[in-house]
């Protein structure tokens, strides 16, 4: 922090460099008015005093870094200031002997300004020469101020955007600064850098440096991380030098402390001392609080510190309550314990400053980071034992013994001490007192100018690079190859760390994944504005990423009026896609996936729409792959053709399907109790009281107690055909019920096989068997073969004849009258018999012969070779136990 600066002869905000050359005298203001021309010293006079030995016995010596001759410059004053965690700025002011363009040659030079220290040297205070002002010339003299800067202010000069990774914030700085020293031989020649660090600092995964220049973004991350920054001069082999030193450690030394005496009024005995001791108290909040959120656990991070120092009551009690609550941005600390030591690193900075104290004298040796003990001090009763104290930061005034002929040249400021004198005003803090650089709003970090694009990245081969939580690598346009760090090799897959992706929808294993592809462009956001905390949040589209082509036909703005999703196959051309067509009359919705032509068309079903065109194939709806198909229900599945008006009703309603089965079912049960009155067999309705069960407990509103039974309901018929075979196979029972006709119609052989019996009834009509070619036969091979009917029986033959053989046979009629065939002819009646011919021949004995035999049984048919021949359409079967 700066003292308290009087009027500099030159502001250090000024951009340019300016010249300002007169023949004339200038007015200074507060300044010392300079002599008239006619008034100045003679040439020889001038000539004379600078041929006099200067360095050895001037209060105040220049030194130059290596190049041309020794310029000669003579210094008639200095002031300078520095602080910790602030740049010093140096502003000398004396007469150059040199042409024009020798002065200017001086810009850009190494240079140190040094101040006689009583028998003990000088102190240098060294850096390079940033701007040169002339403000008169006298004869081969001119009057010149120099403004000496130190290479971090340098450092202003370069804006740069580019990205860290996995770097702590010192090593940060360190390559930083090695750049600069490896890339400018000024800065390498006047400059170096250390560290004096105690404490671990982590790794930063990804820190951006963003429109900032190296200077701002230096200061931003060591006042983040509570690292301290001061400067120390020396020369080495001749040459001035200046050391950034790092330190967040306490650097008070006890035994190394300079005694600072303070002298009553009247009690100077000429030694250095204090002429001046002030005390600053002020209020600061009584807590500081950060708060934060870790989305790698999902958790707040909250951080806080109280007040340390010791206050009396009344301090205590003004500042109760005063908290200081800032919200970082997200994972600012990886823990809470991180964020403990940054709201403590706050906590520390604000108490630092609330104890402050300013004083001055004439001590030239007195620089930043100098441990003191002053003694007697002012204000204190008694003789209080020395209090130490930290120089936190000097300001530096000095005029030269220049001898009178040279010092009228060179007036000095009002301000300036007299002739061959120096004044150092310092501030000071308690010793025991942490030394943290306040984080103040000029040291935030750069909020984005809003959304940025970049690209996706990753290795090379790569379609989606990602890890476990669906984080991306990007790279920003304005990120460059020279700005990567030597160990990543320009490998784009490190170009950032890695970055979520917002989605519509994220939970617990749930939610949306649309992952961004390498090479594409995508919109970055930043949270809390904060440059190092990008979010994916969108993707677009450019001259390389067209606009998906659904369907793999068509595009903008022709197809404008088609809407999707469209995915697209890593390594090939493949793709998957939901797509929506809006044109008028003629909505559609279309899930396609591209192998085997496997699509899903909703509402108007037509061709690809190319060029806003498409034809139309059809309304409704088409489920369509050039591969296998399977429909697959654990609950039940319902094909239906029957109208469902607005799809109001419930999923599973059938009420067609189960009237059509009622009806069905009441006839059933008419002919079977008919066909069991009339002892044709007993039909067996069990099977179809189970379905129909089953099939009534649909028509609620939930189907979680549904059983898997698959019904098929057809408002207008139902059509099963295959040019192949067709096979209809149940487990138990397979009725057939139609309130119409059943008619089963075969254009080669039909077999009605059954395992267990075989009945038919006919409630009226009658049963017609007729065999158009061929035999008819009917065989009991186990029973009888019984035949009756209420009003007669025929039986005839137009050719041939009929023959009734059997080991008996007997006719009889109901009078009792019979007539037995088999161990010879017996003829029987209780009425007369009758025999009429035309003759009648009784001859010997006769008898005639025919046979006919049972066919050979065959051996037992393979059921499941049975089926699969007739799924294979071969006639051939394999027979049970043949080989």
């Amino acid at each position: 922090m700066h003292l308290p600066p009087p009027t500099l002869p030159l502001q250090r905000t000024q951009p340019e460099i300016t010249f300002i050359f007169r023949n004339r005298p200038i007015d200074h203001g507060s300044q010392r008015t300079a002599p008239c021309a006619n008034t100045l010293p003679g040439r020889h006079a001038v000539m004379h005093t600078i041929a006099k030995p200067v360095s050895g016995d001037r209060l105040i010596d220049t030194c130059w870094g290596p190049g041309a001759d020794e310029p000669s410059v003579f210094i008639q004053s200095l002031d300078y200031r520095d602080a910790f965690n602030e740049d010093f700025a140096l502003t000398a002011h004396g007469l150059v002997q040199a042409s024009l363009e020798e002065v200017q040659a001086l810009q850009g030079r190494v240079v140190g300004v040094g101040v006689t220290r009583p028998g003990n040297g000088r102190r240098w205070f060294c850096g390079i020469v940033d701007a040169i002002r002339c403000t008169a010339q006298h004869d081969a003299w001119h009057n010149v101020t120099f403004r000496i800067v130190s290479a971090l202010a340098l450092l202003d000069r370069r804006t740069a955007c580019r990205v860290f990774q996995d770097m702590s914030v010192p090593d940060i700085v360190a390559c930083i600064l090695e750049e600069h020293r490896q890339g400018n031989t000024s800065i390498a020649l006047a400059f170096d850098h250390r560290r004096s660090l105690l404490a671990q600092h982590d790794m930063r995964s990804y820190c951006v440096q963003f429109n900032e220049s190296d200077k701002q973004f230096i200061e931003r991350l060591l006042a983040e991380e509570g690292i301290s920054y001061r400067f120390e001069f020396d020369r080495v082999d001749g040459t001035p030098r200046h050391v950034l030193v790092l330190s967040d450690q306490p650097l008070f030394d006890p035994d190394g402390a300079v005694a600072l005496p303070h002298r009553a009024a009247g009690t100077d005995d000429g030694t250095p001392h204090l002429q001046g001791w002030q005390l600053l108290h002020r209020l600061i909040p009584s807590r500081h609080t950060l708060s934060s959120f870790d989305y790698a656990s999902a958790q707040r991070l909250r951080g806080s510190d109280g007040l340390a120092l010791s206050a009396s009551a009344y301090m205590t009690r003004s500042v109760q309550g005063l908290e200081s609550h800032q919200a970082r941005t997200l994972y600012y600390g990886s823990n809470t314990a991180d964020m403990n030591r940054y709201a403590r690193l706050q906590m520390q900075a604000q108490e630092l400053r609330s104890r402050t104290c300013l004083g001055e004298g004439d001590f030239r040796g007195l620089a930043t980071a100098d441990s003191v003990l002053v003694e007697g001090r002012p204000g204190t009763a008694g003789a209080p034992a020395p209090a130490g104290f930290l120089i936190s930061g000097v300001h530096v005034l000095a005029t030269n013994n220049l001898p009178d002929a040279m010092a009228s040249l060179a007036p000095a400021a009002g301000h300036l001490p007299p002739a061959g004198q120096c004044l150092t005003r310092f501030r000071a803090v308690p010793g025991d007192m942490p030394l943290v650089p306040m984080h103040t709003r000029p040291l935030l970090r750069p909020n984005a100018p809003g959304v940025q694009t970049a690209t996706v990245v990753g290795p090379e081969g790569e379609t989606v690079y990602t890890d476990a939580l669906g984080r991306i690598r990007i790279r920003f346009h304005w990120q460059r190859d020279q700005d990567e760090p030597a160990n990543r090799d320009g490998q784009n897959a490190w170009s950032s760390t890695w970055v979520r992706v917002a989605m519509p929808s994220a939970g617990d294993g749930f939610g949306h994944q649309f992952l961004p592809r390498v090479g594409q462009e995508v919109v970055v956001a930043f949270l809390h504005g904060d440059i190092d905390r990008p979010l994916v949040i969108a993707g677009v589209y450019n001259g390389r990423h067209a606009t998906p082509r659904f369907s793999g036909m068509g595009s903008l703005p022709a197809n404008r009026a088609v809407s999707g999703i469209r995915s697209h196959e890593h390594g090939g051309d493949g793709f998957n896609e939901l797509s929506m067509d809006d044109t008028g009359q003629a909505l559609g919705t279309t899930l396609r996936s591209s192998p085997f032509e496997s699509a899903l068309h909703l509402g108007h079903v037509a061709t690809p729409r190319s060029d806003g065109n498409a034809q139309a194939r059809g309304q409704g709806a088409e489920l369509r792959t050039d591969a296998a198909l399977a429909l697959r229900s654990a609950k039940g599945l319902l094909v239906s053709s029957h109208a469902q008006s607005g799809g109001t009703g419930p999923q599973m309603a059938l009420p067609e399907l189960l009237d059509v089965l009622g009806t069905c079912r009441q006839l059933f049960g008419t002919l079977a109790e008919m066909a069991t009155r009339l002892q044709a067999g007993t039909p067996d309705a069990d099977a179809q009281t189970a379905l129909d069960t089953a099939l009534q407990g649909w028509s609620g509103d939930t189907v979680a107690a549904n059983e898997p039974v698959i019904a098929l309901a057809a408002s207008a018929g139902l059509v099963s055909a295959s040019p192949a075979s067709q096979l209809h196979v149940s487990g138990q029972h397979h009725d057939v019920v139609a309130q119409g006709r059943v008619q089963h119609t075969s254009g080669e052989r039909m077999q009605l096989l059954a395992g267990k019996g075989l009945s038919m009834f006919v409630a009226e009509g009658g049963v017609q068997a007729v065999a158009n070619q061929g035999d008819l036969q009917l065989q009991a091979r186990d029973g009888l073969l019984d035949g009756h009917a209420l009003a007669g029986m025929q039986l005839s033959t137009e050719k041939g004849e009929i023959v009734l053989s059997s080991p008996s046979i007997r006719l009889v009629a109901a009078d009792g009258s019979f007539i037995r065939i088999g161990d010879g002819v017996t003829v029987g009646s209780k009425g007369a018999l009758a025999f009429h011919g035309a003759e009648h021949r009784w001859e010997g004995p006769a008898s005639d012969h025919w046979s006919r035999t049972l066919p050979t049984e065959l051996p037992p048919i393979c059921l499941p070779c049975l089926a699969r021949a007739a799924a294979a359409g071969s006639a051939r079967v394999q027979l049970a136990g043949a080989a």
